[in-house]
C-alpha cells in the first residue's frame, strides 16, 4: 500500500514538472514571436525614413549601404526566428498577420506620398514612420487572455 501511494506521488511531481515545463516553453516561444515582431516592425518603419529622408539624396554612398542593411537584418531576424521559435498560436499568426498588413500599408502609403514629391514637413514624417511600426509591435506583444 505504501508503494502504491509512492507511486502516485511520484506521477504527481512528474505532471507537474511537465506542467511547468510546459508553461516555460510558451513563455519562451512567446518571448521569441514578440522580439521577432518588434523587429520586422521597427526594420520596416527604418526603411521608410531611408526612402523619405536618404533615397532624395540621390547619394549611392548612403543608399546602397541602407538598403543593404535592410536586407540584411530582415535574413537575420527571419534566421534566428527560424531558428529559435518553439510553436506559434493559431491566435498569435493571426494577430502577426493583421498585424504586418497593417504596417506594410502604411509604408506603401509612405512610399507613395514620399515619391508625390509633396514636400512634407518632417513633423509629418516622424510621426507617420513611428505610427508604421506600431501594428506589428502591437500585434507582437498583445497577449489574449487565453490563448488555444
Amino acid at each position: 500500500m505504501n508503494n502504491d501511494t509512492s507511486t502516485a506521488a511520484e506521477q504527481m511531481r512528474a505532471v507537474d514538472a511537465g506542467a511547468t515545463a510546459g508553461n516555460e516553453i510558451g513563455r519562451a516561444g512567446r518571448t521569441h514571436d514578440a522580439l521577432y515582431g518588434s523587429a520586422v516592425g521597427v526594420l520596416i518603419a527604418a526603411m521608410l525614413a531611408v526612402v523619405v529622408f536618404v533615397y532624395p539624396t540621390h547619394a549611392p554612398w548612403l543608399i546602397g549601404p541602407s538598403t543593404v542593411l535592410y536586407g540584411v537584418g530582415i535574413g537575420v531576424v527571419g534566421a534566428v526566428y527560424r531558428m529559435r521559435r518553439n510553436g506559434t498560436s493559431r491566435i498569435t499568426a493571426q494577430r502577426y498577420k493583421v498585424g504586418f498588413l497593417l504596417t506594410i500599408s502604411l509604408y506603401a502609403i509612405g512610399v507613395v506620398l514620399s515619391v508625390l514629391d509633396l514636400t512634407l514637413p518632417i513633423w509629418f514624417w516622424i510621426p507617420y514612420i513611428v505610427a508604421t511600426a506600431l501594428p506589428m509591435l502591437i500585434a507582437s506583444n498583445l497577449r489574449p487572455a487565453r490563448e488555444h
